[in-house]
């Protein structure tokens, strides 16, 4: 089982807001704003560093890290992206699903005290879904929930709880990658992917 948060980035974004002075510092030179521009055309400057962090620190390494071992012979690997977002665990505007925030619910740590009944379910859905996966990683942690196989044209990832769907019936929608890794097989995997 391996992946990401939607806003995996948001949390090491924050202060953030030179787009050209972030990638100078980040990445010397070697990455342009305007390529940046260009990979994330809806977004402002500001909103562009969290997904730069994000895809390439956390999505794109799932990606290629899911795909090495499927490479090396693992046939049961589960991608997941988490998309929950609850007023309660928002640390900062625009926080979304930051790095991390799913732990609260797997682990069941969120706070009880200011929780909404959509959270408690789903604290209680993904602690079956890693439970199941613990006890058979053979089998799919949801029902819906396809393997991971290489290929963007192929329904090979789980969105979690992207839309308000919390149970254990519905907390899956089965996606293609291309709709998340465009920007990694566009450009980030060119930096990360050590096999090429």
């Amino acid at each position: 089982m391996i992946g990401n948060t939607q806003n995996d980035g948001s949390l090491f974004a924050v202060g953030l807001t030179d787009l050209p002075a972030y990638l100078a510092a980040t990445f010397d030179g070697v990455v342009t704003a305007d390529q940046m521009r260009a990979l994330y055309p809806s977004l402002s400057d500001t909103f562009i560093i969290p997904e730069i962090i994000k895809d390439f620190e956390f999505l794109c390494p799932a990606e290629l890290w899911a795909g090495a071992a499927v490479g090396a012979g693992v046939s049961n690997i589960y991608r997941y992206t988490y998309g929950a977002v609850f007023a309660d665990l928002q640390l900062f505007p625009n926080a979304g699903a930051w790095h991390s925030s799913e732990l609260f619910e797997i682990f069941g740590t969120f706070n009880r005290s200011t929780a909404t009944d959509p959270e408690a379910e789903l604290s209680q859905t993904m602690q079956t879904l890693v439970g199941n996966f613990v006890k058979n990683p053979a089998d799919a942690p949801a029902p819906n929930w396809p393997k991971f196989v290489p290929g963007n044209m192929t329904i090979n990832v789980a969105e979690l709880a992207y839309n308000g769907n919390v149970e254990a019936s519905d907390v899956v929608q089965a996606v293609q990658s291309s709709s998340l890794d465009g920007p990694c097989d566009d450009f980030w995997n060119f930096f990360l992917d050590v096999r090429v």
